[in-house]
């Protein structure tokens, strides 16, 4: 079981950027020793790894595993691996994993941004000249 690993393969959506991974999720785990680690690598358009020490004792914990400073921008790829090591060798030691979650902190692409700002300020720009028009109107006489 040392080195064992599964990888979570996922792509930005376009129009946001990722600044932030957080990772939570349950493991049960009998390792053998209690120096057991689990330890996740951000791979592709970002980089960095996080390790969460795993609790041996056969019973349900939690665990949670944050990569901050990112700049993933929409579309890009990228990979979460996640290696467990310090099992060690028999029959008898496992680790069960549930309820993974993942939480991103998502900005808005500047360009979605400035689109936004743009849609207002023509918006207000002909409300302004349909109240201006109709004012004129009314002013004026009727022939």
């Amino acid at each position: 079981m040392n080195d064992a690993n599964f990888v979570l393969s996922l792509k930005v959506a376009t129009g946001i950027s990722l600044t932030s991974i957080t990772i939570n999720y349950n493991y049960k785990a009998t390792t053998g020793t209690s120096a057991a680690t689990d330890t996740w690598v951000l791979g592709g358009a970002g980089s960095g790894s996080q390790t969460a020490s795993i609790t041996q004792n056969g019973a349900w914990d939690n665990a949670t595993v944050t990569f901050s400073g990112l700049n993933l921008a929409g579309g890009s790829s990228f990979t979460l691996t996640d290696t467990l090591s310090g099992y060690l060798a028999g029959a008898n030691n496992y680790a069960e994993f549930d309820n993974i979650s993942l939480d991103a902190t998502v900005v808005p692409e500047p360009v979605n941004v400035a689109l936004g700002i743009f849609g207002m300020l023509l918006g207000g720009l002909g409300l302004v000249r349909h109240h201006a028009t109709k004012r004129r109107s009314v002013l004026q006489p009727q022939a």
